[in-house]
């Protein structure tokens, strides 16, 4: 009730939704507040005030703040930790000195993409909530500019057309990763909920990788 009172005195600007919750961005003076409400939404809340934008997964909402003072918070969550309600200290910590640019979602997990083109995850790890050793590695050459994401898993693309995948039947198979090389790298990719479809650079072909029965193959 007390919300439905607030927002009937205040207007939303931007609505996002989980599957059974809602998230309303409101403006305050000078800064947005966010209002949440619905089922999987703890009753102690996170700082939700000076949030820039939200994003959200089928049942937590992560967000990232506009102006956070210096040494606190630059992102932060609300939701079940199991699926990415609740921001890793260790990530935290490093957002400190490369600023979130932009965060992404699966079914369970977030990745947050940086200012210098660096990937961090968390939440359910089996859908893309951790990076694999290896794969972190390698994401540590890249500067990603795009992140896309299936129900399970996310592929990380650069603007020179390199790319890489973790999660729930988003490793990309060494023979597709050859043929997109081969090619000058990916043009651009998408996803649907099981699958990853990429197209290359020079001669536009179309590689896909993931579950087979959503296209992966």
């Amino acid at each position: 009730p007390e919300i439905a009172s607030y927002l009937r005195n205040n207007s939303a600007i931007t609505m996002s939704s989980t599957n059974n919750s809602f998230c309303a961005k409101v403006p305050v003076g000078n800064t947005n507040t966010v209002l949440v409400w619905g089922l999987g939404m703890p009753a102690v809340l996170p700082d939700l005030q000076g949030i820039r934008s939200i994003y959200t997964n089928n049942a937590s909402a992560a967000f990232i703040y506009e102006n956070p003072v210096p040494g606190s918070n630059t992102i932060g969550a609300v939701g079940t930790a199991a699926t990415g309600g609740v921001v890793p200290l260790e990530i935290q910590n490093k957002l400190l000195f490369d600023k979130p640019v932009a965060i992404y979602s699966t079914l369970d997990a977030f990745a947050v993409r940086t200012e210098s083109g660096k990937v961090m995850c968390w939440g359910n790890a089996t859908n893309g909530g951790t990076i694999p050793a290896n794969i972190q590695t390698q994401l540590n050459t890249m500067r990603v500019a795009r992140i896309i994401a299936s129900s399970t898993a996310f592929c990380a693309l650069t603007d020179d057309g390199e790319l890489i995948g973790w999660g729930k039947d988003g490793v990309i198979p060494s023979l597709v990763l050859t043929r997109i090389y081969d090619d000058d790298g990916a043009f651009t990719v998408i996803a649907n909920a099981g699958a990853f479809c990429a197209i290359t650079n020079r001669r536009k072909k179309l590689l896909t990788w993931g579950t087979a029965t959503y296209g992966g193959n």
